[in-house]
């Protein structure tokens, strides 16, 4: 690997993970795919990714990409390489044959990304597949569909829900435990909603919703119920258990007060890894101006995004903080750490973005004997 020219040192500046393929993170940067060993010293170039927009003039910076708001946003392994959310659309990159090949068009006209892509794997009643859901603005709440890739790498809808039901999909997470898989919905109302799922998506049914603390997309299943975070930017929010009563009846049960919402997460070993965002008042701040507000929602209480690792038996923890940067929340960004898909051994990778000092710089925890050491490259 030395040998190759394609190998570089690592500086960590706008290099954003979006997913591990076996030991290795795949990572984008500036029109370009690149493949990092999991010690972060050395990427090796993959292949060329470049953007089809006409918005890519401004991204011959790191500032100019933060403003046009168009990069290569998520991914997932699958066989032969991994499928990546970018240029409105899904792309597979062949790990072995260095290429890329568009296998995807978004069916919704202004849909830039998925928040993820999530594996449904080991769950009774269904088949092994990757997954993502239509994720817009969809201000006329139009109906919202949850796509299912085969192994030929065709993109097939799953379920819809209808219009004026939801105005998005937040998660989708398996749940072995209960041979079922949880869709996670916002974000007024009605459409905040926690559905279970059943049989390949043949039985839908909402078992807990219509109030912000139902609205989440961080979530984890474990056996003694689903763990989730709230996503609210109007109320506080909290780590929730949702579990069943002995009479089948859903409850919730209060775990972790946060300072903020929740939007971007990662799993370790048995712990959830997720940061809080410092968001806009999406309340109150309407129309042109909320592209230079720099008024916080109600429900986040401080200018920092918060990382937390931890599950529901031995409680969250708080491992580092990254403070808003000055720029408005909208047009340059929330305050947000994002994570890629996947883990390895004795670190998590983490990326945060619209903060100071690590804005757009790839950044890791290294494990020591249970405790969490940050550096970033």
């Amino acid at each position: 690997m030395l040998e190759n020219k394609r190998v570089k040192k690592a500086i960590g500046n706008n290099y954003r993970p979006l997913c591990f393929i076996k030991n290795q993170l795949l990572v984008y940067r500036k029109e370009k795919l690149f493949l990092m060993d999991i010690t972060g010293d050395k990427v090796d170039e993959l292949c060329d990714f470049p953007i089809i927009d006409p918005r890519r003039r401004f991204c011959f910076c790191d500032f100019g990409e933060r403003l046009s708001h168009i990069y290569a946003y998520c991914g997932m392994e699958v066989p032969g390489g991994a499928v990546v959310a970018f240029n409105r659309g899904i792309y597979f990159v062949d790990a072995e044959k260095r290429t890329v090949t568009r296998e995807h068009d978004f069916s919704i006209p202004d849909m830039r990304r998925p928040l993820n892509f999530y594996k449904i794997e080991g769950v009774i009643g269904f088949d092994d597949m990757v997954v993502y859901a239509d994720y817009s603005f969809n201000a006329q709440r139009k109906a919202m569909n949850i796509w299912g890739r085969t192994g030929e790498g065709e993109w097939k809808i799953v379920y819809t829900f209808p219009a004026g039901t939801i105005r998005h999909v937040h998660s989708i997470v398996s749940d072995p435990y209960r041979d079922r898989v949880i869709v996670l919905t916002g974000d007024f109302g009605d459409e905040c909603g926690i559905w279970e799922v059943k049989d390949n998506f043949s039985s839908v049914t909402c078992i807990a919703g219509s109030e912000q603390k139902y609205r989440a997309c961080c979530a984890r299943a474990y056996p003694e119920g689903l763990a989730i975070v709230t996503d609210s930017p109007f109320d506080q929010n909290y780590v929730y258990l949702v579990f069943d009563d002995k009479n089948g009846k859903p409850k919730i049960k209060e775990i972790a007060r946060i300072p903020g919402p929740t939007v971007f997460f990662s799993y370790y070993k048995d712990d959830m890894v997720f940061a809080t965002d410092v968001e806009y008042d999406e309340a109150t701040v309407k129309g042109f101006y909320q592209y230079f507000t720099y008024r916080r929602g109600p429900g986040v209480q401080d200018w920092y995004s918060h990382l937390y690792i931890g599950n529901p038996k031995k409680g969250f923890r708080e491992i580092i903080k990254f403070k808003k940067d000055i720029f408005p929340m909208v047009s340059l960004g929330f305050g947000q750490v994002a994570f890629p898909t996947g883990q390895v051994d004795g670190r998590i990778f983490l990326y945060p973005t619209a903060v100071k000092k690590y804005n757009q710089k790839l950044c890791v925890l290294k494990e020591n004997g249970g405790n969490w050491y940050f550096e970033s490259h």
